[in-house]
């Protein structure tokens, strides 16, 4: 629990806000628990206590739960022990993988949508016409660029 934590004890942070990243703190401060006051959002901890933890060479203050060994902040994770890291880490994982596991599914809604939406809406489907119409001729053209590519050092090696 934060409030058995001392100076010098080691803390797991967790940022969860882009791509995961773990690292290790060194308390350099804990303050005594206080009651917060009734406006603040996280009252319902119900006592609480500043912990100043030392990482990468920087040091912050947060404010956590006197009963608690976890808390959550501005998309990090405190904790006394690994316990919660790992189990936070497993539910990111779980939620990417179900994500990544969608994609396919994902696709064909967005393609039935889309065909939907031709079938239904003329202006829609009259963009799409010309965006299938401009994507042919960038192809066509692609080709002959790289056709002529081809011409010319074709010609190139004749003339040497």
């Amino acid at each position: 629990m934060f409030s058995d934590i001392k100076k010098g004890f080691q803390v797991h942070l967790l940022y969860t806000d882009d791509l995961p990243v773990y690292k290790v703190g060194r308390v350099v401060a804990a303050g005594e628990p206080r009651f917060l006051p009734p406006t603040d959002p996280a009252s319902s901890y119900g006592r609480v206590l500043d912990l100043s933890v030392e990482c990468d060479g920087e040091t912050k203050t947060y404010t956590v739960p006197e009963m608690q060994n976890v808390a959550k902040t501005q998309g990090m994770t405190l904790s006394v022990t690994i316990e919660p890291i790992l189990n936070e880490l497993e539910s990111l994982k779980k939620a990417s993988e179900e994500i990544i596991g969608s994609v396919d599914f994902h696709k064909e809604r967005a393609a039935r949508c889309s065909s939907i939406l031709e079938e239904v809406n003329p202006a829609y489907r009259q963009t799409r016409e010309q965006d299938r119409k401009i994507r042919g001729i960038e192809d066509k053209v692609t080709a002959l660029s790289t056709s002529f590519e081809d011409l010319k050092k074709l010609i190139v090696e004749r003339l040497k």
